[in-house]
């Protein structure tokens, strides 16, 4: 079995806690007592009752005998965790049946119950726990049964449960089977009640499991010497002691043993909550005088004064605080608000509520039971000083009860009262999906690092995020009736209408209501799909994404508009580029499902009514394009002002190495180091409805706009028009730059540190190179906020490795010293190019639909390698040839080509990159500048094409090509086939390929 450490308890080792339990009860009773048992004790009721309405996945079953000799049978046959006999049973008096199972079966617990104390008289004054561990009498409650079953699993579960669990326990001193047969099924009825609260406001299923296996455990003791071990034992987890003053104490009894033995525990830790009872009235002055609680047993109101001792005391409900004379001047409802109370309330409730333990009670009822260890009073000197009393449990809360808030995922509830703040919640049931998956993974990795202290210059967190789970997503399809139809649906604009005009849940309507109400900045509306941001499915960016600005005054209308954002999420999981890029995989459309996130979007508003970030960035374990003395393993960030749509587009942005963040890229001249600087970037207009308006896109700004806003001062340099020479300052007129040098080269932020920080623990945490998406947001009087946006595992190439022998260059078609994938492929017959003779960039959009025409004759059949200038996948037409997935979804290698007029400035931060290598795509970029890099064209030429259109020319071999990539050194190559046989064909034949 798995061992507990003595720290606090992981939601991951719940399953540790309570590893005995009762399961098969053998009831040994005469018929008549079986029937009043089961008929007006309601036996089965009780134990189903009280454990199913817990929402634990097991209740007790009991299996009846009527006879000693039939017990006996049983046990031989089956396991039983417990037993309990009653005194009449036909052909063995009960004593004389226990201890003959005790000697085959010594730790088997055997109760002894009883219907009243009457019958007891008919035993001998002692029993020995030979023969009878306990006994019990049922006079009528039926809780006594689920009180026995809990007993019998306290007493086998307390030594994991306390000792290595740190879960707490109630010491409960009662000699008398009548008395102790009231009070635990009070104490545990409470306790269960109380506990059933809890497991109502918990944070999610993990915790829910938490608290109901965490519950304090009950021990039992029936004289002094037990109660002295029990507590010599566990007195360190010990919230109370529930006690009778008269017990035995050196097996005779004692009138004030209770008196003793609570006099001992004070002298070893004074602030013991205590509640002592009695049938003697005179006792209470006793009690009065020491400042004990006191119970009168003949009183009418003696259990209800007992439940409200134990709701005080021991940590339950609501955190009550009170002044010494009982008045109330606070309440908190959870850690967060305990912490803020306390920062607030006097000092006198402070000091009366350290010195009876209740912080750390309440704390240890919530589970936080390493927290609860270290609030209990070690010294005395914080109980005479409010401030540094404040001042510690202060510290102490924000920093664990903050932490464990924002690293968990919360269920999120409309019901204010049971509102819990946190940075993730789940809006509906079911998977959270790839991209959501990140997200919480990622809330995590910052829970569990020290990046809060490494990095006290920045507030790290994730955006506020909620999550519609895939269990919403079937419902919307079934109730909708809406899978046949998306299916078979090829119109995306009447797919979309189909699903605007069916209906959501009432549940998520009115949960997405109360959310909207509480979160007031712009959102974010993405999608979150089961097989999204997996290290081997290729749809980064295939479904939509859509920004409310969120500010309209009409709660109703930014109701409409996220639930039309949501649909529309929902629509795009069966539109053509989606269903092309499934056909690609071993996935059909029918089983991808599609969970919803709704963030807070990560940036701030500008008096332009713009909203942006200052920086979006994505950082990479593998940097494929190391330059200098950079290493490809040591990683690489992708920086640029505005939205990270700049970067997942595969626009113009600076790459940086955050280990040598002062090598910035060179340009050989200050014309090209405006051309490849970022011109332009990317916000939200809070003016416009892009819902509305069918539009998911972000506005483009110039860099002048951003000037304007305050945020430009942070990352441009200037190109000054005095010296031509790049200043890292806006005081000089000149040309505006995007270098990042005020935070990169000055680093007054720190940030290339905090960037390899999380590269260390992402690699750690996923096993694997991690890609990371952040967000900065810079403040003029203002700590910077760094938002953690994803990480997933970076899509390696798959390709096979082999070793390669150098090969003649007469015999290339193709070299590249710039390369992504890894290994050889020899099955493509067939080369797609664009014919440089008639490429003009004017015509990017033209090519691209042509380029479409020829992709769907391969559909299904065969591969082919694509080559052509510019930057592939670029949106830009002016970079490069603008093509979707689904215009290039054949092709297995692709090859991007310097010309003059478009100078290649490689882009794998896009998600068209992300696609291309989780298909093991090769990919080559060909620099004609590098001698050693190059494309035999005129090879090409002189073979016989069998289908040529206005700009590209096809290309099919008899013999395959091969292919070869390093993907350790990044290079590779394209052979010639080996015999140079060309097959011609009609055009007519062509079609066919």
């Amino acid at each position: 079995m798995k061992k507990l450490s003595n720290r606090s308890l992981r939601h991951t080792d719940f399953q540790d806690l309570m590893p005995h339990r009762v399961h098969e009860i053998l009831l040994v009773a005469s018929p008549y007592d079986a029937f009043i048992l089961e008929e007006d004790g309601r036996l089965t009721e009780q134990i189903l009752t009280e454990y199913l309405g817990m929402n634990f996945n097991y209740a007790p079953r009991v299996n009846r005998v009527s006879t000693a000799l039939d017990a006996l049978e049983n046990i031989k046959s089956k396991k039983f965790d417990l037993i309990i006999v009653m005194l009449r049973i036909e052909d063995q008096d009960p004593l004389t049946l226990g201890t003959i199972i005790k000697k085959k079966y010594p730790k088997k617990p055997i109760i002894l119950l009883s219907f009243d104390e009457s019958e007891l008289k008919q035993l001998p004054d002692f029993i020995s726990p030979e023969s009878i561990d306990r006994v019990f009498i049922w006079s009528g409650d039926a809780s006594v049964f689920p009180a026995i079953i809990k007993h019998t699993e306290d007493r086998k579960n307390a030594k994991l449960d306390i000792s290595r669990g740190n879960v707490r326990a109630i010491l409960l001193i009662e000699d008398s089977p009548r008395m102790y047969s009231i009070l635990l099924p009070l104490i545990y009825r409470e306790i269960v009640y109380q506990t059933k609260g809890l497991v109502d406001k918990s944070l999610n299923h993990a915790q829910r499991l938490l608290h109901l296996r965490g519950r304090p455990k009950i021990l039992l003791a029936v004289d002094y010497e037990s109660a002295e071990r029990y507590y010599k034992r566990y007195g360190k987890n010990v919230i109370g002691v529930i006690s009778d003053i008269r017990f035995p104490r050196k097996n005779k009894l004692n009138p004030q043993a209770g008196f003793q033995f609570i006099e001992w525990i004070r002298s070893i830790e004074p602030t013991m909550p205590v509640m002592l009872y009695s049938d003697n009235k005179n006792n209470q002055k006793f009690c009065d005088e020491l400042n004990l609680n006191f119970l009168y047993k003949g009183s009418k109101t003696m259990l209800s004064e007992l439940r409200n001792f134990i709701i005080r005391n021991f940590g339950f409900g609501d955190f009550i605080f009170r002044l010494p004379d009982d008045t109330e001047v606070a309440k908190a409802r959870n850690i967060s608000e305990l912490a803020q109370c306390i920062e607030s309330v006097p000092e006198d409730s402070l000091l009366f509520h350290a010195k009876s333990n209740h912080f750390s009670n309440w704390l240890a009822a919530r589970t936080e039971f390493n927290l609860a260890t270290k609030l209990r009073p070690i010294d005395n000197k914080y109980y005479n000083n409010g401030d540094e009393l404040r001042d510690l449990l202060t510290t102490y809360l924000k920093s664990s009860g903050a932490k464990q808030e924002k690293g968990s995922i919360i269920d999120y509830t409309s019901d204010k009262r049971k509102k819990t703040r946190s940075n993730f919640y789940r809006l509906s049931g079911g998977s959270l999906g790839g991209k959501a998956r990140g997200i919480a993974f990622a809330q995590k990795v910052i829970s569990d690092s020290n990046l809060f202290s490494d990095f006290k210059n920045f507030d790290i967190s994730i955006p506020t995020t909620a999550v519609i789970g895939t269990d919403e997503f079937d419902r919307f399809m079934k109730d909708n009736d809406l899978w046949e139809k998306a299916i078979n649906h090829n119109d995306d604009a009447d797919l979309e209408k189909l699903f605007l005009k069916s209906h959501l849940s009432l549940d998520l309507s009115l949960k997405l209501e109360s959310f909207i109400k509480e979160h007031e900045k712009p959102l974010a509306v993405r999608s979150s799909s089961l097989l999204e941001d997996s290290q081997y499915q290729p749809l980064s960016g295939t479904y939509s994404t859509f920004m409310l600005p969120n500010n309209q005054e009409n709660i109703r209308q930014r109701l409409l508009e996220l639930e039309s954002a949501i649909k529309k999420v929902y629509a795009s999981t069966f539109k053509r580029d989606a269903k092309a890029l499934l056909n690609n995989t071993s996935h059909r459309s029918e089983e991808e499902k599609m969970a919803v996130i709704i963030m807070e979007i990560a940036g701030q508003k500008y008096r332009s009514n713009r909203f942006y970030p200052t920086i979006s960035g994505v950082l990479k374990n593998i940097n494929y394009y190391p330059v200098s003395y950079m290493k490809r393993k040591e990683g690489i960030a992708y920086l640029a002002l505005g939205f990270g749509r700049t970067i997942v587009d595969g626009e113009k942005s600076l790459r940086v190495s955050p280990k040598y963040p002062n090598i910035l890229p060179q340009f050989y001249s200050s014309k090209t180091l405006v051309e490849n600087s970022q011109n332009q970037f990317y916000a939200l207009d809070l003016k416009e409805n892009n819902v509305k308006k069918n539009k998911s896109d972000l506005a483009a700004y110039t860099l002048s706009d951003a000037e304007t806003d305050g945020s430009l001062k942070w990352l441009a340099s200037v190109l000054s028009n005095e010296d031509n020479v790049l200043r890292d300052s806006l005081n000089y007129s000149g040309k505006r730059i995007l270098s990042f040098a005020p935070i990169l080269k000055i680093n007054q932020l720190n940030l290339p540190n905090l960037l390899m920080n999380f590269l260390k623990i992402g690699r750690t945490a996923l096993g694997c190179p991690v890609e990371i998406e952040f967000a900065i947001n810079l403040y003029k009087n203002k700590q910077p906020k760094f938002s953690l946006l994803q990480i997933k595992p970076m899509v390696l190439s798959g390709l096979k490795q082999q070793q390669e022998s150098k090969k003649n260059i007469k015999d290339l078609l193709c070299k590249s010293s710039t390369c992504l994938g890894d290994g050889l492929n020899n099955q493509i017959q067939n080369i797609l190019y664009i014919r440089p003779d008639t490429f003009k960039i004017s015509m990017t959009k033209d090519i691209s639909n042509e380029l479409e025409t020829f992709n769907k004759s391969f559909i299904g059949k065969r591969k082919y390698i694509l080559a052509g200038p510019g930057r592939w996948g670029s949106t830009d037409p002016w970079l490069g040839i603008p093509v979707s997935w689904r215009q290039i979804s054949e092709a297995k290698l692709i090859v991007e080509i310097g010309t003059e007029s478009l100078p290649i400035d490689p882009s794998f931060g896009s998600h068209f990159f992300q696609n291309l290598t989780s298909l093991h795509i090769g990919y080559f970029t060909i620099d004609k500048k590098k001698k050693n890099e190059l494309i035999d064209y005129i090879w090409l030429s002189k073979q016989k094409k069998i289908k040529s259109g206005k700009y590209i020319d096809h290309y099919h071999f008899e013999t395959p090509l091969s292919s070869y990539i390093n993907g350790q050194t990044g290079e590779g190559y394209i052979t010639k086939p080996l015999i140079e046989k060309v097959l011609v064909m009609n055009e007519e034949e062509s079609t066919g390929i």
